[in-house]
């Protein structure tokens, strides 16, 4: 076997396991820890100790506090000023306009001189934590000199777009944490939390681990404070965008997955690389999107194979960060869509051995794992993903749907399949139609598979190799078949592949 021979990451994975040893290579060429169905419950539960400020700095809707993995680039450091520095370096390599963080040293207003060391290791658990979510720059606030670690002394000194910063407070039976995100720019509190604990109940280095976690997922995963914050900011044009606007515009077209934006996209990462060889994040989103010229038959070009062009922007993404979250996304899909399985099981355990604080990557993984048949494994990891996700993309129902279809729950099923509430999605569609046609709902089979259709006119005749990419486990991949042909959809053939 030679696939993958070229990589920049050898994978050995023990027999009879899925956790992977790594080795790097030199670079070369450059041509459900939560069921599913807890999700829900454990959401409403981190509802209720989460509260989010609007831009103007008034409080606003509640968000989750995220108690519960994720991407990580290891090979970022933490950037520490020091004090004689009249500023930061710039936050960005090129022209990124990568956002940028600066943790405060958390305030101690306990009283007690001793209780200091709880403060600092809530906001040094912070650092740790950021620091995985290769988008961000984060600076240690705890490197400056102790005189001048106020906010406004920060602003003169750092470019930093944005500040956390926290308090402390002990009694004798309770402790209360307190954290806000500011707009370095407007001074606009973005997001405030307050935590308290008993400590008669509580471990204390538990509630700091926890607290870390927390606060470092609502403010850097994919869907949360500041990238939402950044997004807002981010109304140009396509041509004018830069490479990290693209980068942007790429996380809007995953929440929709649709044709228009898959194209604009597309075409906004192939001159960002163009012009910023060296982003490694706008090579592993560029490799998604090549992928999804071929599994959703997206502005299909030709003159070259997709998936060729997926591996080829994969590979440059992990020669450039070999523990990049994009990176690593994008390479074990490239694994799946090459049907490497055992390959692309390891990337996915390592991905959540680096980072286990991303929902987004325990969604994907979770659902490559549930898709080939182990949804022992990647159910729970979804299950976690939803519950733990700010605002939780449709395609992760998705998942939860087809895991309820699998069992021939089709009520559960049916109900998950609404919630991703993707209209230019197609495999919302499928997943609908093929639910429907197995519990005899002829009308809304018949609609969805007319909106089908209206995305993809040809699905039928290709269905069943188009679902085969997808679908790894060969009896949920018949039993899609199944509920399809009786929702109305014409597939040529016998529909089971076995």
């Amino acid at each position: 076997m030679v696939a993958g021979q070229d990589d920049p990451i050898r994978i050995d994975v023990p027999k009879g396991s899925y956790v992977p040893t790594f080795t790097l290579r030199s670079s070369g060429s450059t041509s459900d820890g939560i069921d599913a169905d807890e999700a829900p419950a454990l959401q409403g539960r981190t509802v209720r100790r989460l509260r989010r400020l609007s831009a103007a700095g008034a409080l606003a809707a509640a968000v989750l506090l995220i108690i519960g993995g994720g991407w990580l680039t290891v090979h970022w450091k933490v950037q520490q000023p020091q004090a004689e520095m009249p500023a930061a370096p710039s936050p960005s390599a090129g022209d990124h306009s990568r956002p940028s963080i600066i943790v405060m040293p958390f305030e101690n207003l306990s009283g007690d001189p001793g209780q200091g060391y709880f403060a600092r290791g809530i906001a040094a658990d912070i650092v740790r934590r950021l620091i995985r979510y290769s988008e961000l720059t984060v600076f240690d606030g705890a490197s400056l000199d102790r005189g001048e670690t106020n906010i406004l002394d920060l602003r003169r000194k750092l470019d930093a777009g944005y500040i956390l910063a926290g308090s402390v407070q002990r009694t004798a039976n309770q402790i209360r944490v307190s954290s806000q995100l500011i707009d370095n720019g407007t001074e606009a509190v973005l997001w405030a939390d307050t935590l308290s604990e008993d400590l008669s109940t509580v471990d204390l280095f538990a509630i700091q681990d926890d607290i870390g976690r927390a606060v470092a997922r609502t403010v850097a995963q994919p869907h949360g404070v500041i990238f939402q914050d950044a997004l807002r900011d981010r109304a140009k044009a396509p041509r004018s965008l830069k490479a990290y606007d693209c980068v942007l515009r790429n996380y809007e077209y995953r929440r929709q997955w649709s044709r228009e934006l898959h194209a604009e996209v597309r075409d906004c990462l192939e001159r960002a690389v163009a012009e910023e060889p060296e982003y490694a994040d706008a090579w592993g989103f560029l490799s998604l999107l090549y992928l999804d010229e071929l599994r959703y038959g997206y502005n299909r070009r030709p003159g070259y194979d997709p998936l060729d062009k997926a591996q080829e922007s994969a590979r440059r993404a992990v020669a450039l960060t070999p523990d990049g979250a994009v990176a690593l996304q994008a390479l074990l899909n490239v694994h799946v869509f090459r049907s490497e399985l055992e390959e692309a099981f390891a990337i996915g355990e390592h991905a959540l051995a680096t980072n286990p604080d991303n929902p987004e990557i325990q969604a994907i993984v979770g659902l490559c794992l549930a898709f080939a048949g182990h949804s022992e494994r990647g159910m729970p990891l979804v299950g976690q993903a939803i519950a733990t996700s700010l605002a939780p993309p449709g395609w992760y129902f998705g998942a939860t749907s087809l895991n309820f279809f699998r069992q021939g729950r089709y009520e559960e099923a049916l109900r998950e399949a609404h919630r991703m509430d993707m209209p230019d999605y197609l495999y919302s569609h499928v997943i609908l139609a093929a639910i429907c046609g197995q519990m005899g709902r002829d009308d809304e089979g018949r609609t969805a598979v007319k909106r089908l259709l209206a995305l993809a006119p040809d699905f039928g005749a290709h269905a069943r190799e188009r679902l085969a990419e997808r679908f790894q486990d060969p009896a949920l991949l018949d039993q899609v078949l199944d509920g399809l042909r009786k929702a109305g959809l014409d597939i040529p053939g016998p529909v089971t592949v076995n």
